[in-house]
């Protein structure tokens, strides 16, 4: 490939005797086998190669007409039958749109089976025959420990908002504590971001892709992520708030949105709610 500085592979263009560089010793081997000429002579034999048809062919599609700057690119068009950016762009959202259709089927085809009667009744059944008690394995001390495993893994780990948020109230108010690896405080099974212990108060940063802000989704599309309908991720946060407060604590939810428009502004909120109860 030709380069804009001069090495020590160079040659000379067929077309124009112009110095051609190149990188390395074995490009310039090749460019001596087919001889290839210069970029701007390459430009300029694929435009004047006959007609403008060349360079043109129609969209099989809505048969408009698509302009190519190459002859290559007009080939491998050709060869693969692309269709013009309108035609594709409206493709795609079409695949889009009958994906997610046949993902809510499947997700309501699946929870009706796994949510019958039967299936449930069939489940506590070999619970009993294998544990003799159903809720064994969730009372034993071996479901504890791999709960307390996976929670140093993945329920502790903190973002570089949340530690912001902290860092700034801790300075303000000494009480309040970022629930992180060394401290795994539980509500339940949940994990507070935040917590003010003395007066029972949890903050909980929520970041506006993996919990869904709700200026920002609909609640009846899907998660690229999570794979699940926008609507359940709500009700299980609501689920979560609502265990939280029925344990006696009082829950304050910063949206990442929020906390960049205006840090400020939230951190002397909260301070100002924290210091009034």
């Amino acid at each position: 490939m030709p380069v804009k500085y001069k090495t020590e592979y160079y040659r000379l263009c067929m077309v124009c005797n112009k110095e051609i560089y190149y990188k390395s010793e074995r490009l310039l081997y090749y460019a001596n086998i087919r001889n290839t000429p210069c970029r701007s002579c390459i430009a300029t034999l694929n435009q004047v190669k006959g007609d403008e048809n060349i360079l043109t062919r129609n969209c099989p599609t809505c048969n408009c007409n698509i302009t190519y700057s190459y002859v290559s690119q007009r080939r491998r068009a050709d060869k693969r039958n692309f269709e013009c950016k309108s035609c594709a762009h409206r493709w795609s959202l079409e695949r889009v749109e009958q994906q997610s259709k046949l993902m809510i089927e499947c997700r309501a085809d699946s929870s009706s089976i796994w949510n019958s009667e039967e299936t449930k009744r069939k489940h506590r059944e070999s619970m009993i025959r294998i544990h003799k008690d159903p809720n064994s394995y969730w009372k034993s001390t071996k479901h504890k420990e791999q709960l307390l495993q996976i929670r140093k893994l993945i329920g502790c780990n903190r973002s570089k908002y949340e530690r912001e948020l902290y860092f700034k109230l801790n300075l303000i108010d000494k009480n309040f504590i970022l629930n992180d690896e060394k401290i795994q405080f539980t509500i339940g099974t949940y994990h507070p971001d935040i917590l003010y212990l003395s007066k029972k108060i949890c903050i909980e940063f929520n970041g506006d892709y993996i919990h869904a802000n709700p200026l920002f989704y609909n609640e009846d599309s899907i998660h690229p992520t999570r794979k699940c309908l926008i609507k359940e991720i709500w009700e299980r946060e609501l689920k979560r708030t609502k265990f939280i407060e029925s344990q006696g604590w009082k829950v304050i939810i910063v949206w990442e949105h929020d906390w960049e428009l205006n840090k400020e502004k939230i951190v002397n909120d909260i301070i100002d709610h924290v210091h009034s109860l």
